[in-house]
């Protein structure tokens, strides 16, 4: 039965950095008038119901769905992507008539604050990416429902644009990468597959779509991004970019009507001329990040260690620098811009970097969405996820030269949790920064 109390969420800051595992809680849990609260058929007809469990960055924010017992979380359970006032997850769920091919039926909804009549937010339903046996034999032998009925599985090349006032794209990109040397000078070319919405209802999202595109002016080429691996999708403007932590950016103007390709490189080294040695050199998510500030600004931030390596553990005492870029951007010329750089010794010396700090490399580098000058990072001294394992969300102000804050991260992990947090960073996935949050109809005071 669900409860009628309001959520423990009394305060909500105007953004939050959102945990990628979604956590279970059980349907007695549920506050059906909760500020967080939400609730949808999935395509099964199962009645699904979640809330977030929310609290200020750098501390984790969390995705509950309220089920039974029995329903056992997976893989595919996680959020995916956030913009504005959106947050797009998706979960696996059972369905009755599923073509083979397709292995799993996974559903993806979009939960948008403040979007429901009452002021309160909604859960909306996006149409199926899998195909039941009967609509795969049925549809045409060229449509992607016959030639890849298992589209939308990578998570880190899935992207969310809203638009305008209800709209929103979901899309993922394809890039087309080069291999072969004679591919080099031909233009950068990608299928993307995407949904697009007006947002007038949960009914009308519209219908998912392959497009083929190219580069635009052909200045872009394949040999650009050789070896191409995407970690991450980020909101800019009216652009989702697909990012390569060791090459670069691909924007993507989605919601055109005839969308097509930039890219531009990051201001990094390292960049692998073959498939990455991710034993030899790390994970670069670790260690770099391509996010947007307040202000709609396009920051590359990077952690660059004397020894090369791109994550775990590293040796106290350790040399490294703190890379902060802009990106500088007209209708079809970008360039970063470099803002600050910040050695071992110097970050060590701020105020407020107490001896109970570990002086070693940070991780997972992320900006604030309410003041550029503020960075949060990780700080992890061994690469094993034990009790024992110290680590640290520390808060920086970069221009100041002041540590405004430290925590330990085990002490923000709750008891439904089960350490995913901890875990999650151990795996190298970064967190999710939103700023939803901020349009949720407040809590009035009693």
């Amino acid at each position: 039965m669900e409860r009628e109390a309001d959520d423990p969420s009394p305060s909500i800051a105007n953004w939050v950095v959102i945990e990628p595992e979604i956590c279970r809680k059980d349907v007695a849990s549920y506050c059906r008038h909760g500020v967080t609260s939400a609730k949808v058929h999935a395509s099964n007809g199962q009645f699904l119901r979640v809330s977030f469990e929310l609290s200020a960055p750098p501390s984790v924010s969390r995705l509950f769905l309220h089920c039974p017992e029995e329903r056992e979380m997976g893989s595919f359970d996680t959020v995916v992507a956030a913009h504005d006032d959106a947050v797009l997850f998706r979960l696996e769920i059972d369905f009755e008539g599923l073509c083979p091919l397709a292995l799993y039926a996974v559903d993806y909804f979009v939960y948008t604050a403040g979007a429901h009549p009452s002021g309160g937010p909604e859960l909306s339903l996006l149409p199926r990416t899998y195909p039941t046996n009967d609509e795969f034999y049925a549809a045409p032998k060229d449509s992607w429902v016959r030639t890849s009925p298992w589209r939308m599985r990578d998570v880190q090349s899935i992207g969310l644009l809203r638009t305008g006032k209800r709209g929103f794209v979901v899309a993922e990109l394809r890039p087309y990468p080069s291999i072969a040397d004679d591919e080099h000078d031909e233009p950068l070319a990608a299928t993307l597959f995407m949904l697009r919405s007006n947002g007038e209802s949960p009914k009308a999202a519209g219908e998912w779509e392959v497009k083929l595109l190219t580069a635009r002016g052909g200045k872009a080429k394949r040999g650009d991004i050789r070896w191409w691996q995407t970690h991450k999708v980020v909101p800019f403007g009216t652009y989702l970019c697909w990012v390569d932590l060791y090459r670069g950016v691909i924007l993507c103007n989605v919601n055109h009507e005839k969308p097509d390709l930039q890219y531009v490189q990051l201001p990094a080294e390292g960049a692998p001329h073959c498939s990455p040695d991710l034993y030899r050199t790390g994970f670069p998510q670790a260690s770099r990040t391509v996010c947007i500030g307040n202000g709609n600004e396009m920051k590359f931030i990077s952690v660059i260690r004397s020894n090369g390596m791109l994550s775990g553990a590293s040796k106290p005492g350790s040399s490294f620098t703190i890379t902060i870029w802009t990106l500088k951007q007209s209708y079809d010329v970008m360039e970063w811009v470099k803002d600050a750089a910040i050695g071992a010794h110097q970050l060590w010396a701020m105020e407020g970097y107490d001896r109970l700090l570990p002086r070693i490399a940070p991780q997972f580098p992320l900006l604030s969405m309410d003041n550029p000058e503020i960075i949060h990072f990780v700080l992890r001294e061994k690469d094993t996820f034990d009790a024992d394992t110290n680590m640290y969300l520390v808060t920086v102000n970069i221009v100041s030269k002041k540590v405004l804050s430290y925590e330990d991260i085990e002490a923000n992990i709750s008891e439904e949790s089960d350490d995913t947090a901890a875990y999650s960073l151990f795996c190298n996935e970064p967190f999710f920064p939103s700023e939803f949050p901020k349009y949720l109809k407040k809590p009035t005071s009693r």
